[in-house]
């Protein structure tokens, strides 16, 4: 190809050159499928939760306890906690088909700002299955407050390590340039 024709091909279009738009529909293309993967993950969480509750179903009526076969065993041992349980699975549920039902369509996620809507849709999706699972599997408000702190904490240290990771791969590409194609770094 003639020098003067690759020029052209990076010629701008919509006001950028061919070469950040193609970056850029590639970067859209990898969120897509990460995006994809945390939606279909919570969703079949939430949907073999939403099956199998915590503490299960009564087997037998008991008119005396008050409770009856078939019902969830947290619903009439502590409702609070089965209400909260309810609600957070159900909003991870439907917000993780939503999530799915989104992607599935290619003009949804082509600019950045929709991209940035479907992952804080995405951190909704996450914070309502951790507030599910907070609900369903601890007895105690203390051990809540635990399950919650370890989380933002395991968050944190997640984004801190992509950073530091960013400065460690950066050092090694810069001392090392046959460690080259190694490193996602620039």
């Amino acid at each position: 190809m003639s020098p003067e024709r690759q020029e052209s091909r990076r010629v701008h279009v919509d006001g950028e050159d061919t070469d950040a738009a193609e970056e850029r529909n590639k970067w859209f293309r990898e969120m897509r499928g990460w995006l994809m993967v945390v939606a279909t993950v919570a969703a079949s969480v939430t949907y073999q939760a939403g099956l199998n509750p915590p503490g299960g179903f009564w087997q037998e009526d008991d008119a005396a306890a008050g409770h009856r076969a078939g019902n969830p065993v947290l619903r009439d041992a502590v409702n609070r906690r089965y209400q909260a349980f309810y609600y957070f699975n159900s909003t991870a549920f439907v917000t993780s088909l939503v999530i799915m039902v989104l992607l599935m369509s290619e003009r949804f996620y082509r600019t950045e700002t929709k991209v940035v809507a479907l992952m804080v849709t995405t951190f909704v999706d996450l914070a309502s299955l951790v507030g599910a699972y907070v609900a369903g599997s601890t007895r105690f408000m203390s051990s809540c407050a635990y399950v919650i702190i370890i989380a933002g904490v395991a968050f944190l240290c997640v984004i801190a390590m992509g950073e530091v990771m960013d400065k460690v791969c950066s050092f090694f590409k810069r001392r090392l340039p046959c460690m080259h194609g190694w490193f996602p770094v620039r």
